[in-house]
């Protein structure tokens, strides 16, 4: 699958036949995989390390694909050295049980405890309660 993308790349970039120097890059799948792996956690780490010194706010959604849920996290945070604010991905998880606010709640205060982050680095937010 990555292969003809390659091949195209090394055609156009360097120039060149790209067989012999496919052939001596290394492609398995599981090479691949764990490369991919490594490249996600360091990114997660920056990502990380750039909050624990900024304030951020979050967006959660939620989707739901038959009868899984999954919770997917969005940020947005001030790098102080570009001076700009910029919006990441943070992370995705399924849901255990349904998909109501004290699940997705929990779920996010879990991943917030497990990298070391606190609410009190979110910027404000309402909380929105609907009457019954």
């Amino acid at each position: 699958m990555i292969v003809p993308g390659l091949e195209e790349l090394i055609r156009i970039v360097i120039k060149t036949n790209p067989v012999p120097v496919l052939k001596s890059v290394p492609l398995s799948a599981s090479r691949v995989y764990r490369r991919i792996d490594a490249m996600t956690h360091n990114v997660e780490k920056h990502l990380l390390s750039e909050l624990q010194c900024s304030k951020f706010s979050l967006q959660l959604d939620e989707a739901t694909f038959g009868s899984s849920s999954l919770l997917m996290a969005y940020l947005r945070y001030f790098i102080l050295s570009f001076k700009c604010v910029t919006e990441e991905f943070l992370f995705s998880k399924y849901l255990e049980g349904d998909s109501k606010g004290d699940i997705m709640f929990i779920c996010m205060d879990v991943y917030l405890e497990e990298q070391t982050l606190v609410w009190r680095t979110s910027l404000p937010w309402q909380l929105m309660v609907h009457p019954q």
